[in-house]
């Protein structure tokens, strides 16, 4: 038994109705026209065709946090190569060496996790928050 309850969001009560309705009485509703078939999870889930490319600030948000993540990059590239240097030239300040060890740790965490916001930009969640125990 999955740990999980699927409730659908009063936007689909007329969905679930309908197809409560097509299925009991065997109705015909677009008269000799078939259903289409049924989508994938991944067409389902997909976001970014059916929302983020078409939304202005969905577009400039995702935009701004993939500049973000580079720049992350950029500085934790640069802290790490500059810590040797300052070792060698402060003559071994471990303050100062702990410190700027840590930057490219806090860079790298914070590029970690807008790297799960960006996959949220591009792909729903099967399962919404709402539905989980």
């Amino acid at each position: 038994m999955p740990n999980y309850l699927l409730l659908p969001p009063p936007a689909d009560r007329y969905v679930v109705a309908f197809r409560k309705w097509v299925n009991q009485f065997g109705a015909d509703p677009f008269l000799g026209q078939a259903f289409p078939p049924e989508q994938s999870v991944e067409a389902l889930m997909d976001r970014c065709h059916s929302h983020t490319q078409h939304c202005g600030s969905c577009r400039l948000a995702l935009a701004r946090l993939q500049r973000i993540r580079k720049a992350l990059l950029v500085v934790c590239a640069v802290v790490w190569s500059c810590i040797p240097l300052v070792v060698f030239i402060g003559g071994l300040f471990l303050l100062a060496s702990v410190l700027l060890s840590g930057i490219p740790l806090l860079a790298g965490a914070a590029w970690l996790w807008l790297t799960n916001l960006e996959k949220k930009f591009y792909q729903n969640d099967p399962i919404p928050c709402r539905n989980l125990v």
